[in-house]
């Protein structure tokens, strides 16, 4: 009877059986997919035999369950992938929890029909994950109803992006006035528009209700069907409230279990909810035995955005639990409650971004589904920005292995390779850690590092800085303290030093500050140098010993100015108690954290200056420094003339100050050595580099190489009459009087060129700033002299050397940009279909947009010099 049902199933399947083994995989297509094959009634022997071979001739491992004693065990560590129709096997709760992806067999046939591994979310077997096959674009709904709307979908199984992907299949907007509703109706038969509604309904029932009532442009729910009359609870604007249509029609939602029974919420306003999500929320609260409070002191539990705020502060201090929407909403789609810091993100973000993660662009390799989905957004919380693809601009790659092609890019490129625990420590602390640190570069062999992905809690102390004042006593707990199954010993003060290098850093630090003030007290004068050099060398190998940090390249001058009242912060290292008996808590914690980075750092920049690579430091051989300073001084006086003479019989002539620095492009006349030594005393230097010209001498508006380089930096343009009149009268003329002007010149290149400096003085940066461009090596005027123009104004530029190539360059929630000529036509199919899998949106131009958009100083996407043409 099991047979017949499983092969019932498996011909039932959208791929039939002929189809199915007629799949050719790729090869690597499973390169990182470690899989086991749950066989139960809806996966046979026939079934389990076409799969295991598509994954395997995919480059993917298989493991099976091994014998222990009288039972079978199946060991998760090294699995990424469980290939299943249902969750009723042991180890799924298990699974589940280490985010181990479970999907079903489509996702196979899927992934090898498109020659690229499919979407993991949408193939979930578990049936609480009614979203599983849906991903939303949200169109036009401000930010918090946004990010509401992704919160629960994501929480349900569902999948979000922040652009129209050829994935997309529900676009949630309130009217078809948006873009992305006209490019659907237009394009995209298979995609549904519809209202938020839908999601909130879904929401409020714990199941997947049908679209049809809410589908734009005319939604039923709107409007009764047999009156035309709106329905009772109904706006005009959109903002329907619904209450009555699931009141009248689908019965209120009774509590489908008690995990918030007794407790009382409160939203937080930083989360910017209209009263349609509110009320959700409400209804998904109040459906689990909870209450939604108005007024703060009535709640047991804060649910917000941001660790900042009045609200927040308060909340904390209250000691009640604080969480975030995610948070909620796991809890909602799990049936249970859980602490909010048991997940990194499910405890309110920060509003600052880490110090220093602002410049890196990081890359993801060996995670996948809700392990890079998590990584994703830590990246995105901590201030970085996160790359699907690697390139020679990222700073970071975080893997899961020391394999694969990414990984060897990496290390090709001098990117710094890292696992997952750089990351997430970096967010639990809420700063920057350093990458050299062995942890974060270990790869433990039998072990695959997804398994304990994460498992990493947030740290109390940087979270009690959030909402603890600087005049705090230290007695305010988080309500998340009083999970006492998680924070058991947390006390509110500072823990007692628990490894070497804290101990030894409580020791010497008092001594060390003894010592640095005597070089920096209040007469700031330093000691004889004996003393400080014997003060520093001591403290500088007392600090070695315990020294596990990485020298940073940082001057460290304004690190020796350190004043008396830091010392004061230095015992509560030694002594717990004394921090939370004293103000200024917080300010002690830092400045004693700040002492002892400072110490390592100084020993670090030392060792250098000892090697001849740093000078040195401002503090110490004042005599000596003054000494040298005077000896350079001497050397370069004898040697200016002999400098100057070998300047002019080159042609050249030295700097000066002051003055007006020229590029000439286009200038017909001839200019001797004599002439620009002539030029040179009147205050005219002629230059080479656009980077350093203060004024451009042009007969016209140019198309040349140095033209358009210097524009960005919105130089003084004149004539070049401007030249020739100086040395024909052989005097300084007023600059005012030979400003460019070019009529034709404008309307030939349709620009205003007044309007062009205006705009790249304003805004600094040239056009194309933030912007990747790729070209095709026939472009008129050559790759390296459109590479120039490009950098030189900002953007980023890539040659596409072969009309088939596997990577472009593209920035993150930016469109891609081709610049190409109708002679190279064959590249824009290939170019357009990878932006279209990557989800940007994708533009190919002449050079023409290049050229005019620097003569503008202004770019437009539209069809002016578009070589593809919407039909």
């Amino acid at each position: 009877m099991i047979g017949a049902t499983a092969r019932s199933s498996f011909h039932s399947s959208p791929y039939s059986h002929e189809k199915r083994t007629a799949l050719e995989p790729r090869p690597k297509l499973f390169i990182n997919v470690v899989y086991h094959i749950v066989k139960d009634g809806t996966i046979d022997d026939e079934e389990y035999s076409i799969l295991s071979n598509l994954l395997q001739r995919g480059d993917g491992v298989e493991t099976q369950y091994t014998n222990e004693g009288n039972r079978k065990v199946l060991s998760l560590s090294s699995i990424t992938h469980i290939i299943s129709n249902t969750i009723d096997f042991p180890e799924y709760p298990e699974a589940e929890q280490r985010m181990i992806n479970v999907v079903k067999p489509l996702w196979v046939y899927k992934s090898v029909s498109h020659g690229r591994t499919a979407p993991l979310r949408l193939y979930s077997p578990n049936p609480k994950f009614f979203f599983s096959d849906v991903n939303i674009f949200v169109a036009g709904l401000p930010q918090g109803d946004r990010e509401a709307l992704y919160g629960g979908v994501r929480a349900l199984g569902g999948q979000w992006s922040e652009s129209l992907t050829r994935f997309t299949t529900h676009v949630i907007a309130l009217s078809m006035d948006e873009a992305s509703c006209k490019t659907v109706a237009l394009e995209r038969k298979a995609c549904k528009i519809v209202l938020p509604h839908w999601i909130d309904d879904c929401l409020k029932l714990h199941r997947r209700i049908d679209e049809g009532p809410y589908l734009l442009p005319n939604p039923k729910i709107l409007a009764d069907a047999n009156s035309g009359k709106p329905l009772v609870g109904a706006k005009l604007d959109h903002t329907f409230i619904h209450s009555a249509h699931i009141n009248d029609e689908m019965n209120p939602p009774q509590p489908r279990n008690s995990i918030f029974l007794g407790k009382g919420f409160y939203i937080g306003s930083d989360l910017h909810l209209s009263e349609r999500s509110l009320n959700t929320i409400r209804v998904i609260i109040e459906s689990a035995g909870g209450s939604v409070v108005d007024v703060l002191n009535d709640a047991s539990v804060y649910v917000g955005y941001y660790r900042a705020g009045e609200h927040y502060i308060k909340a904390c201090r209250m000691r009640i639990y604080v969480g975030n929407l995610t948070w909620l909403y796991w809890m909602f789609a799990h049936d249970e409650w859980a602490s909010p810091l048991k997940h990194l993100l499910h405890y309110p973000i920060p509003k600052e971004k880490v110090e220093g993660m602002e410049n890196y662009l990081i890359c993801i390799s060996g995670y996948n589904g809700d392990s890079r989905h998590y990584l994703e957004k830590l990246i995105e919380a901590c201030g970085a920005t996160y790359t699907k693809a690697l390139k020679t601009t990222n700073t970071h790659l975080i893997t899961a292995k020391p394999s694969g092609e990414k990984y060897t890019a990496a290390r090709d490129w001098n990117c710094h390779v890292v696992n997952h625990l750089w990351l997430e420590e970096t967010y639990a602390k809420w700063q920057l850690q350093s990458v050299t640190l062995p942890r974060y570069s270990h790869f433990p062999r039998m072990t695959n590092l997804v398994e304990v992905i994460g498992q990493t809690r947030l740290d109390m102390q940087a979270l009690k800085a959030s909402y603890a004042s600087d005049d705090a006593d230290g007695s305010y707990l988080s309500g998340d303290d009083l999970d006492r199954d998680e924070y058991s010993s947390a006390k509110g003060s500072l823990p007692a030093p628990k490894d070497a290098d804290e101990r030894l850093f409580a020791q010497i630090s008092q001594n060390h500050i003894g010592k640095l003030e005597t070089m920096t007290g209040d007469n700031r004068q330093p000691e004889k140098h004996s003393t400080s050099k014997a003060a520093k060398e001591n403290a500088l190998a007392q600090a070695t010993v315990g020294s596990k940090s990485t020298y940073t390249a940082e001057t460290p001058s304004r690190r020796t100015t350190i004043s008396r009242p830091l010392g004061s912060a230095v015992p509560a290292m030694d002594s717990p108690a004394s921090v939370t008996s004293s103000g200024g808590r917080r300010a002690k914690e830092k400045a004693a954290v700040k002492l002892k980075d400072d110490i390592i750092d100084l020993n670090d920049f030392e060792k250098q200056r000892k090697k001849g690579h740093l000078p040195t430091l401002p503090m110490e051989d004042v005599d000596k420094e003054d000494v040298t300073q005077a000896s350079r001084k001497r050397k370069a006086d004898a040697f200016e003339s002999e400098d100057a003479a070998a300047s002019k019989k080159k042609g050249k002539v030295p700097s000066k100050e002051g003055a007006m620095k020229v590029l000439l492009t286009g200038y017909t006349g001839t200019v001797t050595p004599g002439d620009l030594q002539r030029l040179f005393n009147f205050g005219v230097e002629i230059v080479e580099s656009p980077e350093v010209a203060t004024h451009v001498a042009s007969p016209k508006i140019s198309r040349t190489e140095k033209f358009l380089c210097a524009l960005p930096r919105a130089p003084v343009v004149i004539n070049t009459d401007f030249i020739t009149k100086c040395l024909k009268e052989n005097k300084m003329l007023d600059v005012n009087d030979y400003l460019l002007h070019d009529p034709e010149g404008e309307e030939r290149n349709k620009c205003v060129l007044a309007e062009a400096l205006s705009r790249a003085k304003e805004r600094k940066v040239g056009p194309f700033h933030n912007m990747a461009i790729n070209v095709t090596p026939g472009i008129k005027g050559g790759y390296d002299v459109m590479r120039h123009i490009i950098e030189a104004n900002g953007g980023h530029c890539n040659l596409i050397r072969n009309a088939r190539a596997k990577k472009y360059m593209a920035l993150p929630k930016h469109p891609m940009i081709l610049i190409s000529s109708t002679e190279e036509a064959g590249y824009f199919e290939n170019f357009l279909r990878y932006a279209e899998n990557d989800g940007h949106d994708a533009y190919i131009f002449s050079t023409e947009w290049i050229l005019t958009g620097v003569l503008r100083m202004d770019v437009k996407f539209d069809d002016e010099f578009s070589l593809v043409m919407e039909e």
